[in-house]
């Protein structure tokens, strides 16, 4: 698993332990994988006597098996699941006054913001000094398309 998206569990705790093998060779640990829609629905029964394990693959569905106490979950982000933590994490650029079309893109003129659709901030430089392309309000966010 990837921990740079998930450095710690949706709870806010460490991780007990990060796997990085293929997600076959650590399910080879448990008599019994079940998938976790399975067991929130309830129409799984988990056995007491067996070493089982639930797969999840989803961050929120995660917190929710957590308060089940269940046996050992474990955690394998989807590709959507990784791409939205990455979006959560991602700093974008936007802009913090009123930009008319026609004025010099100024570095006063961003500011940074998580989770903004706007152009990732290591491309602040290439952007500042360009001209504004269309009028922008305050707070919005600055793609390549808003400087000529």
């Amino acid at each position: 698993m990837d921990t740079e998206y998930y450095p710690q569990t949706p709870w806010g705790t460490d991780w007990h332990e990060v796997f990085s093998a293929p997600l076959d060779e650590l399910l080879a640990r448990y008599d019994i994988v079940v998938p976790a829609p399975a067991v929130l629905t309830g129409h799984i029964k988990l056995p007491k006597t067996q070493i089982f394990a639930v797969v999840c693959d989803c961050h929120t569905m995660l917190a929710k098996l957590d308060r089940l106490h269940t046996s050992h979950l474990i955690f394998a982000p989807s590709a959507l699941d990784i791409l939205e933590a990455h979006r959560k994490s991602r700093r974008t650029l936007s802009s913090n006054c009123f930009l008319r079309k026609g004025e010099i893109l100024s570095d006063e003129a961003l500011c940074e913001e998580t989770t903004g659709t706007g152009v990732n901030v290591k491309y602040r430089d290439v952007l500042v000094g360009r001209v504004i392309a269309h009028d922008i309000e305050p707070n919005s966010p600055i793609d390549f398309g808003s400087v000529i």
